[in-house]
């Protein structure tokens, strides 16, 4: 029984450590890119662009870490 009760422990303290791990990096992904930049990036947003269609062109340009993360997000 105490083995039992040890795995499932120690199976929920690694589900906690990696939950944590995934926040932090999502949080990471989600912070501006370079927030000292005064630098200046056209950015066209075309009739009929979707979402999912305009996070590639941002990653690309610098604008987003991670297309995913922002899609997700």
């Amino acid at each position: 029984m105490k083995k039992v009760v040890l795995i499932i422990t120690g199976f929920i303290v690694a589900l906690i450590i990696g939950l944590l791990c995934l926040m932090f990096y999502v949080k990471k992904q989600l912070e501006p890119v370079n927030i000292n930049s005064a630098d200046y990036v056209e950015f066209n947003i075309k009739k009929g662009d979707t979402y999912y269609s305009i996070a590639p062109r941002l990653e690309e340009k610098g604008l987003i870490k991670n297309k995913d993360i922002y899609q997700l997000y």
